[in-house]
């Protein structure tokens, strides 16, 4: 299994995208995840039954004897057992240009390449051989999951001492470390969405493709055709080779709605919110995250939700639920996590031109992650106030993003008069009387007192909670369910009326 490129030096641009969302309970007789599923509900299962004769038709199970197996006979583990096999196999069809090849795969091997038990590996491939091109150039690969830039470098591919114009390079992610089945989950080779045959093969009931024969496909991230060019190469298809077993029964035990974090002071915290089946039960594990697993607390519907302090923000995390019934546990995975980035304002006012805009990230150490509106530009101090040039029309959203990662958008409100300041000298007073966090429903309850139709804005460490009106007698009330803003211990919460008052109180976590 080759882990990196050969004698060729690699520039990669690609989305930001995870390879899959979900990986099902291992099977007992391989040691294998009984399936891997992507973004659009497909699930799919290692193709090994080399009796299927459909299977066998589709061209997804191991074809080639080793030491370890011969296909002729059934595939039992690990006696005989295939080195390598695939979930998810997909080549494109260059015709009769054969200095053309490409692969992407999702494939089970060993870390030591031998048939063992506790050394089995799941990971991404991404593999590309090309010839013919003039020595040196820059090669662009385009295809379902972004584009590939990769320069030959005047390299001596062959040891023949001469500059022969080959690339020949494999990326395989993860790194290969025995039992990580959820370690593929945070890959950018392949992914969110595994493209199928389109339409699928009717005579191969239980498979996305026949791998006997090239067909569009379907569900490409990005595009669904491939082009190589650079270097005299100018190649381009549509035609795939694609090969998988669809895994009909998989559960979608657990899935993640989001995983983000807070941070205020010294203290961080992970904020996680799930679906999975009712009953289950669903933790969270992860590097640094507490061990052992966090259980997530169970709300109505199959909803968990958890907010645990951690040490430091994670890289990754591992959500895992277990049916109400027992059985073997699905497993999730998240990474990067990211802020929580809330745009309590976007206004555009027709009459000064003036884009006025309001965020705020869940991150409010010192210094915080900087803000920007894309297209625009910085916030500062979480506002900023762009004029637009003559001729030019607001935008119907705007988005602001976090350099911790986070992103929200948000529709533009459009304005007859000037902007507003961002806090109107103090008009009125203002109390609150109530202010109750249920972490199983992850809702907000809040109350108080302001003057008569004053507006009131609630706000946890700068991000708006939500916003109520008060009365007639100045008697005000707020609640919020399902709420993204997720109060740590010792937290506070800031209402202002529009009229200018302002007051506090802390928060009743239940």
């Amino acid at each position: 299994m080759v882990m990196a490129a050969l004698a060729v030096v690699m520039g990669f641009s690609q989305p930001g995208h995870a390879t899959l969302t979900a990986v099902g309970p291992v099977n007992p007789a391989n040691g294998y995840p009984q399936f891997y599923t992507d973004n659009a509900g497909l699930s799919l299962a290692p193709c090994l039954d080399v009796f299927d004769v459909n299977a066998v038709a589709a061209g997804c199970v191991p074809f080639d004897a080793e030491p370890t197996f011969n296909p002729l006979n059934p595939v039992v583990f690990p006696t005989n057992f295939p080195s390598e096999f695939f979930y998810w196999i997909a080549e494109p069809d260059f015709g009769a240009a054969t200095n053309l090849f490409a692969r992407f795969a999702l494939e089970g091997a060993f870390a030591n390449e031998v048939p063992a038990a506790n050394d089995q590996i799941v990971f991404a491939r991404k593999r590309f051989r090309i010839e013919g091109f003039t020595p040196g150039a820059t090669i662009t690969i385009t295809h379902p999951f972004g584009t590939d830039i990769i320069l030959d470098g005047n390299a001596d591919q062959d040891g023949d001492g001469l500059v022969n114009g080959i690339i020949n390079v494999t990326i395989d992610e993860p790194a290969g470390i025995p039992l990580d089945f959820a370690g593929v989950l945070a890959s950018n080779l392949i992914g969110p969405r595994l493209f199928v045959g389109n339409p699928l093969p009717a005579a191969l009931p239980g498979y996305i493709g026949d791998f006997a024969a090239s067909q569009l496909v379907t569900g490409g991230p990005v595009r669904n055709n491939i082009t190589i060019s650079g270097g005299g190469l100018n190649a381009t298809t549509a035609l795939w080779f694609v090969a998988g077993k669809i895994f009909a029964n998989a559960p979608g035990a657990v899935s993640i709605d989001r995983a983000t974090y807070s941070a205020s002071g010294t203290a961080i915290n992970l904020d996680v919110f799930a679906t999975s089946t009712v009953g289950a039960a669903v933790t969270v594990v992860g590097t640094p995250v507490p061990t052992p697993a966090v259980p997530l607390l169970e709300g109505a519907l199959g909803k968990f939700f958890i907010s645990t302090p951690v040490a430091s923000v994670p890289t990754a995390i591992t959500v895992s639920a277990t049916p109400a019934g027992g059985g073997a546990a699905s497993l999730v995975g998240a990474s990067p996590i990211p802020d929580l980035v809330v745009i309590s304002r976007v206004e555009y006012s027709t009459s000064t031109r003036v884009l006025s805009i309001n965020a705020a990230s869940s991150d409010q150490r010192t210094p915080g992650p900087s803000l920007t509106a894309v297209g625009f530009g910085a916030l500062t101090g979480g506002v900023g106030t762009f004029p637009l040039p003559p001729g030019a029309i607001p935008p119907a959203t705007v988005t602001v993003n976090s350099s911790a990662g986070g992103s929200h958008t948000q529709d533009v409100n459009i304005v007859a008069g000037g902007v507003p300041a961002p806090n109107p000298p103090a008009g009125d007073t203002v109390t609150v009387t109530q202010a109750v966090f249920n972490s199983r429903l992850a809702a907000w309850t809040l109350a108080g007192r302001a003057g008569a139709r004053a507006r009131v804005t609630v706000s946890l460490n700068g991000v708006t909670v939500g916003q109520a009106t008060a009365g007639a007698t100045g008697i005000w009330r707020l609640v919020v369910r399902n709420s993204p803003v997720i109060p740590g211990v010792g937290a506070s919460v800031s209402a202002i009326s529009s009229l200018g008052g302002s007051a506090s109180r802390a928060v009743t976590i239940r």
